[in-house]
């Protein structure tokens, strides 16, 4: 008694990955297609009928608010300013010596 192994096809099974894989390609590339097209009809037609919303108008509102002097804690002296202007005050800072009132030595 002989024992048959089943034999594969290894070419009838790459030609069908083969046009399954191309079958995928095609799909994704139309979808894709499809979906640019759709999403770019949405934005033409949401610009040319939507004026200035509610968050284009808060957004504005917290670029003013980011960009103003305002006291964050008048008691404590903390001070919310603008990170333009923090940033040069600590450079400013950095460059300035300050005496040490202990040796008479510069330092910090």
């Amino acid at each position: 008694m002989a024992i048959e192994k089943d034999r594969i096809d290894v070419k009838k099974t790459l030609a069908y990955g083969s046009l399954a894989g191309l079958w995928v390609v095609i799909a994704v590339i139309a979808l894709q297609g499809l979906f640019n097209s759709s999403e770019a009809s949405l934005e033409s037609g949401r610009l040319a009928t939507a004026p200035a919303t509610m968050g284009t108008v808060a957004k504005a509102e917290q670029q003013a608010r980011l960009m103003e002097f305002r006291w964050a804690d008048k008691q404590s002296g903390r001070l919310i300013l603008p990170i333009d202007d923090a940033m040069r005050v600590v450079v400013d800072e950095a460059a300035t010596p300050i005496a040490d009132s202990t040796d008479g030595k510069l330092g910090r």
